[in-house]
């Protein structure tokens, strides 16, 4: 009986300090706060926790890859959910310079694979803003409000004739070429042709000379525009 008795207890001592193992353990696990600290050489640095409390990694920060060149760097696909971009000139503006094929364009309207998707070509502009290149811009599509373009030249020779009586004699012609450009913030090339020569009319049965010029602008042909 005696010893049934002692047996009892020293389970019961057992349970207890088990039980009071464990509680110290879950407090401390509870209440454990990174270290403010960088460690002493050879010790390991503090992980990146998957709980709910801020945390600051003042280094270089690396996904599937070891090389960070930068601040953070994704090797991979990046999916969010939720509201990613809550304002086309704010937040949204930390996306114009992804280069995946999801990434956003300016204004965070449509994607690069909306751009490609759609005959088009994606291209960086200044600030590392992102727009669409167009042969001829898709409905939807808004074009970037300032030169972007590309354009072909013209050649433009002016064939007006004079608001008179007409030439006296085939007059000369001084043609131009409009220039061109490739993709860039260029305004769209233009050059003026003119004809010069001898133009006669009749006023009061009298005929009439005088030595005048005609002129003709053209204007470079635009064959892409820069979109969003």
């Amino acid at each position: 009986m005696k010893s049934n008795i002692t047996t009892k207890l020293l389970n019961a001592i057992k349970f207890s300090a088990l039980a009071l193992i464990l509680s110290f353990g879950l407090s401390y696990a509870l209440t454990w706060a990174a270290p403010t600290a960088n460690p002493p050489a050879g010790n390991l640095f503090p992980p990146i926790t998957t709980s709910s409390v801020v945390q600051t990694k003042p280094g270089a920060f690396t996904i599937g890859t070891t090389t960070a060149p930068s601040s953070l760097t994704v090797v991979g696909a990046i999916v969010g959910t939720g509201d990613i971009c809550t304002s086309a000139t704010g937040v949204a503006k930390c996306l114009s310079n992804l280069t995946d094929p999801s990434g956003l364009l300016i204004r965070a309207l449509h994607t690069f694979k909306d751009c490609t998707t759609g005959g088009g070509a994606v291209y960086q502009i200044d600030e590392a803003k992102n727009i669409c290149r167009f042969a001829s811009i898709l409905s939807g599509w808004t074009q970037y409000p300032t030169n972007w373009s590309t354009t072909q030249n013209v050649y433009c020779e002016d064939t007006l004739d004079t608001t008179k009586g007409g030439w006296e004699n085939p007059p000369t012609r001084y043609p131009c070429n409009t220039g061109s450009h490739t993709f860039s913030d260029t305004p769209t090339e233009s050059c003026t042709a003119y004809s010069y020569g001898k133009t006669c009319w009749y006023s009061i049965g009298i005929k009439r000379c005088a030595w005048v010029s005609t002129y003709t602008t053209c204007y470079a042909t635009v064959t892409e525009r820069g979109a969003y």
